[in-house]
């Protein structure tokens, strides 16, 4: 009986701190601006051959989609064949290629999002976890009756994973514009509400419906039937469709239901999806070719067991610095050469290191055409020696909120990950007990 009320009494805890916890992250979060990729976004001549580099290097995507998707696949192969080993792909069926030198893409054929696709990320994820970007395309889906329902189950599953998944970036899409009548008024509101909802809570989103009905300039439209006023669209009311240029809602078509050349538009738009994924601000190359200054006054001070913290004097550019580039390696007396990450202002943190363990690094600096300076010089520190506390999940020397954040996220899991800190083969209340008893 005693602890029953223990338990009792920790549950209540929980509960009070998980909505404190909630609510300082809905307070003090801070999100990135939104990343709309549309027909604005097609002249992928204007990506910095840096950032081209850098998808190529960085960018890992698991990538379920219909029919309607393979004009994303298809575009990427086929700009590849027409411009060369610059944008080179690898897309594996059912698996991640190591293909050395290009950008890599796990190929999921499937169709519908739930119950087919959503529920393979986690394993996905987990099988590959250098997969940092995930994507699903639609078919006719959208153009439903019940789109309501799609758009909102949808947009709670995606979030879900971004909270699950923090490190990887979850790209929104629109559905296909192929279809008129009655289905092109229900597939508009749908792609409406989610771009408005992609603006609003800053998301990444891959307007492909969008693509569709634009060419040249030009966007393509039918006028509304007086029969859909039940679906919510007024008779003759202007509603897009898919241009003619590319294949102007023809299922026969040869590249997924569409003409090559809408293959080739999205996989050049595709391009810029990934650059700015990548980390590029979506400002054209210029033709600038000076770097920016080599960043001086480089300190590392140890923090933790675990930490590590770098800070320097700004760099100078021309035209801005965009970001610095963070080279480490260990023990005392080695050159740093290995890139870790990059930081977007003159300090970094960096985590998860070794106890007592010395480690060396260095910075340099970038701008957006991609032109990087030379590097600092080194700076060295050595992580304190300690034991870790139990409930230190992330091995900073502390227990507190992100731990809390570690052991949430795992609540009720079977597979031994650290938040099952007694190891017992479950992650619950008793294992919470322990974090909190050692909390600060």
């Amino acid at each position: 009986m005693k602890d029953y009320k223990n338990i009792k009494k920790v549950n209540i805890f929980i509960i009070s701190f998980f909505l404190a916890f909630i609510f300082f992250l809905l307070v003090h979060g801070v999100a990135a601006a939104a990343i709309i990729i549309d027909h604005t976004t097609t002249d992928f001549s204007q990506i910095p051959d840096y950032w081209i580099e850098q998808v190529k290097q960085n960018i890992k995507m698991y990538y379920g989609h219909t029919s309607h998707g393979t004009q994303i696949t298809s575009g990427l192969t086929r700009i590849e064949s027409q411009y060369g080993s610059k944008y080179s792909v690898a897309i594996g069926s059912g698996s991640l290629p190591a293909e050395a030198g290009a950008f890599a893409m796990f190929d999921a054929s499937t169709y519908d999002w739930d119950p087919d696709f959503y529920p393979t990320v986690a394993g996905v994820l987990s099988s590959n976890p250098q997969i940092n970007v995930v994507m699903y395309m639609w078919c006719g889906q959208p153009s439903s009756g019940n789109w309501q329902t799609l758009l909102n189950g949808y947009i709670a599953d995606m979030q879900s994973l971004e909270q699950q998944y923090p490190n990887v970036t979850f790209v929104y899409a629109t559905g296909n514009a192929q279809e008129q009548d009655c289905a092109g008024c229900l597939r508009q509101q749908f792609n409406e509400q989610l771009r408005q909802f992609a603006r609003n809570n800053n998301k990444v989103l891959f307007d492909f419906g969008d693509l569709d009905v634009w060419y040249n300039g030009v966007q393509t439209t039918y006028s509304c039937p007086s029969w859909c006023s039940v679906y919510g669209c007024a008779a003759g009311m202007s509603l897009p469709s898919e241009s003619p240029e590319w294949g102007g809602g023809n299922y026969n078509n040869p590249c997924g239901h569409a003409l090559n050349a809408s293959c080739d538009n999205k996989g050049k738009t595709f391009w810029w999806l990934l650059a700015r994924i990548a980390g590029w601000n979506g400002v054209p190359s210029g033709g600038d070719t000076q770097a920016p200054s080599v960043p001086t006054g480089l300190s590392a001070t140890a923090v933790s067991l675990s930490q590590i913290n770098l800070s320097w004097t700004a760099s100078t550019d021309n035209v801005g610095v965009t970001g610095y580039r963070i080279y480490r390696c260990t023990g005392s007396g080695c050159t740093p050469s290995t890139q870790i990450a990059t930081s977007a202002s003159n300090s970094y943190q960096n985590t998860a290191l070794v106890a007592n363990t010395t480690y060396v690094y260095r910075v340099a600096a970038y701008d957006a055409a991609g032109n990087v300076s030379g590097q600092s010089a080194s700076a060295s520190a050595t992580t304190q020696a300690g034991t870790t506390k139990r409930g230190d999940l992330n091995n900073d020397g502390r227990v507190d909120v992100i731990d809390l954040g570690i052991f949430l996220s795992n609540w009720g899991s079977t597979s031994r990950p650290p938040a099952d800190i007694n190891q017992d083969g479950h992650v619950d209340v008793i294992d919470l007990g322990i974090l909190l008893s050692n909390w600060g």
